[in-house]
């Protein structure tokens, strides 16, 4: 078939684009409060106003002795002035919204279908339509606030609570431009953060601010509970969606990813997750641009954006300290991840290129099974269940010590989470406690192979995909985290694709189509080659100093020791994102002034 006959066959579905910035402030208090919400609301606009650079819009809503003001940063994707926000239905209530709902059955609606479900009560709405999505909702008559996240926290929403005032963004970052919240450092999270690179969900760094888990709730004046919260695990039985093939699922979520009013490119490596998604989608158009990033990657990738007819584009890893320094210091919880400093050169590139969004292969290995520590816990926890970890480990030197604990621990979540850690961190050094990494309340799995999905996935893989390419104004959409492809990939016993070498079923249909991933593939990350100076950065953030607020944590001649052990990248990342965390508080104190 021609590709001109295919495309005029190849109608996406309508679906609701509204890729955003949402922020919102409920002050307790006199009328003279209003003022105070619009402002807070103002200054958190223009500090995240890269989310939409766009249009803009405020609203305030007054009653009951409480002042709320509800702003939004547009990027415009799709649904042109009608889906301009905050959205009012007259008399029913007022809608902030940063996502997209795939809602082929309700015609051509942009935001006021959702307004409209709302109002009538409907907050399963967004999960239905398989949208991915934060919002917040403001009911005219009681003035309570509904808030929802999609069942895999795929768009971020945080929340901050005062004495008179509740304060929700987008991102850390517009809590503290509020001028409400003051940073408050949490020391008892700083071996997490040193050991997985990211803030556990619901929790951080800071005392004072949580990001919300994927699930629905309500505010009335100022305490959140919640409605219902979104299950994400799936029962191992038979489920309707296995009767369809994976190619149809797999498929028809990337022909609704595609639907845009502009450019759509995809972030492409010589894996086989991005292969397929480029592979499907030239079934669908010709009109898209593949990034790849400078490396042993790139001619593979070439020549598969070739053979499909699709733009390619390489993309240079940006290796000054500046633009280190950049990346590091856009968000007061930084993603220690290289993988996430990629995605943040990739958005970059697009968004010079004009190409504002970018389809990710991101959840392929959390739904199958993909990671190689997957593979070798559920070998080691055979080996722990019978009871040997204890007589094993000592014959084993060469074992990793994350694994050497992993034998021995009592817990198969925690065993596994260690399985998690960062090699030859700064918190295992420094014998610092170890926390726990637990299932959270909202997953109902209790498979321990599963864990990355809720939790990897969601607080450094997500997180890192949506701060830093809407950091450019650039959104990410990720076609394989669809509530249809999630029952398909868990009702495959976990055996079978372990023995198989893990995300069997795609690599099959990869093949089937012609496909050929890269055997030595890296995974997305950065080369020794490409390596930042660390001395530099370290000094330029203010660790080579002993004052640095860090170190009445962790003793300075400690951290000089572990530096002189070259540390990987991995971990040197999260030292430097554990200590701009710490030293957030006069970072935000002199953003406020520049406001």
């Amino acid at each position: 078939m021609k590709q001109k006959d295919r495309n005029a066959k190849a109608k996406p579905p309508p679906t609701f684009v509204v890729m955003c910035g949402i922020h919102v402030v409920r002050m307790l208090g006199p009328a003279g409060e209003e003022e105070r919400a619009r402002t807070a609301v103002q200054n958190m606009m223009a500090a995240c106003g890269y989310r939409g650079p766009d249009s803009a819009g405020i609203a305030i809503h007054v009653q009951s002795g409480f002042a709320t003001a509800l702003g939004h940063n547009r990027l415009a994707i799709r649904g042109g002035p009608a889906s301009a926000q905050p959205y009012t239905l007259p008399g029913k209530g007022t809608l902030v919204y940063n996502g997209q709902l795939f809602a082929d059955a309700v015609g051509s609606a942009d935001t006021p279908a959702l307004a409209a479900a709302l109002a009538t009560g409907d907050f399963a709405f967004m999960d239905r339509y398989a949208g991915m999505g934060a919002y917040i909702w403001l009911d005219a008559q009681s003035g309570c606030l509904t808030i929802g996240r999609d069942s895999f926290g795929i768009k971020p929403l945080f929340v901050a609570k005062t004495a008179n005032a509740i304060v929700l963004s987008s991102e850390v970052r517009g809590i503290f431009a509020s001028g409400l919240v003051d940073p408050k450092t949490d020391p008892l999270q700083l071996p997490y953060v040193l050991l997985y690179r990211c803030h556990p969900l619901g929790a951080g760094i800071y005392t004072n601010v949580a990001a919300l888990a994927p699930g629905t709730y309500t505010l009335k004046g100022l305490d959140i509970e919640p409605i219902k919260p979104h299950l994400i695990g799936v029962k191992k039985e038979a489920v309707q969606n296995e009767k369809k093939t994976l190619k149809s699922l797999i498929s028809g979520s990337i022909l609704q990813h595609l639907s845009a009013d502009r450019q759509v490119g995809i972030l492409l490596s010589s894996g086989v997750d991005s292969g397929l998604l480029a592979t499907l989608a030239a079934e669908h158009t010709s009109a898209l641009t593949c990034f790849t990033t400078a490396g042993p990657e790139s001619q593979q990738a070439q020549r598969l954006a070739k053979r499909l007819g699709f733009r390619w584009e390489q993309v240079p890893v940006l290796q000054g300290t500046d633009a280190w320094l950049a990346f590091i210091g856009h968000s007061p919880c930084p993603i220690a991840d290289p993988g996430a400093y990629l995605t943040w050169c990739v958005a970059e590139a697009a968004q010079k290129a004009n190409v504002p969004v970018l389809l990710s292969g991101a959840g392929a290995d959390e739904l199958f099974l993909g990671y190689r520590r997957q593979q070798a816990w559920y070998k080691l926890r055979m080996v722990r269940n019978a009871g040997l970890g204890n007589l094993v480990a000592p014959f084993l030197p060469w074992l990793d010590n994350r694994i050497k604990a992993a034998l021995r621990v009592d817990s198969n979540a925690v065993g596994y989470g260690h399985t998690m850690a960062c090699p030859r961190s700064l918190a295992a050094y420094a014998r610092m406690p170890e926390p726990d990494v637990v299932f959270p309340a909202w997953a109902k799995s209790t498979e321990p192979l599963h864990l990355d999905l809720y939790t990897y996935l969601p607080d450094q893989l997500l997180a890192a995909a949506d701060v830093y390419s809407m950091a450019h104004g650039v959104e990410l959409r990720v076609p394989y985290l669809t509530p249809a492809l999630r029952a398909w990939a868990h009702a495959q016993p976990v055996e079978k694709l372990l023995a198989q070498g893990g995300k069997a079923p795609i690599r099959e249909l990869y093949a089937s189509l012609g496909g050929a991933a890269n055997k030595t593939k890296m995974g997305f990350g950065l080369m020794p080659s490409q390596y930042p100076n660390f001395a530099e950065i370290e000094e330029a953030l203010g660790l080579s100093t002993q004052t640095h607020p860090i170190y009445a944590h962790i003793p300075y001649t400690t951290v000089q020791q572990w530096l002189k052990t070259s540390p990987p990248l991995q971990a040197r990342m999260a030292y430097w994102a554990a200590g701009h965390m710490f030293h957030v508080e006069q970072l935000c104190l002199t953003q406020r002034k520049n406001l």
